[in-house]
């Protein structure tokens, strides 16, 4: 038992779940919003778009290491946005260079 009461999600095939706390119904639906329920029940913290997997199959074994592909990632679109204004400028001067070599 969670220091939340006793918690239990009954399936019904894989879309639908009713959510039992010390036997009470607390909701019935798509399973998502047996998550969802859990989530604002026991005060889960939910990271969208969390850089944890790093393949298919397969997540970072700590918190830390999320944190740091995530600090990696950030970094890496920096410097992609960098570049795609050096590219723009880039550009930019070579056309001025077409105009004047067109005359």
């Amino acid at each position: 038992m969670s220091e939340f009461g006793k918690i239990e999600f009954h399936r019904v095939g894989e879309e639908w779940t009713a959510v039992y706390l010390d036997g009470t119904l607390q909701r019935v639906g798509d399973s998502y919003l047996a998550d969802e329920w859990l989530q604002e029940h026991a005060g889960v913290k939910v990271v969208p778009d969390s850089p944890c997997m790093i393949d298919d199959h397969k997540a970072f074994r700590t918190l830390a290491e999320v944190e740091a592909e995530a600090e990696r990632r950030a970094s890496l679109a920096a410097q992609a946005q960098a570049l795609r204004l050096q590219a723009a400028e880039l550009m930019g001067r070579a056309q001025e260079l077409d105009k004047e070599a067109i005359g």
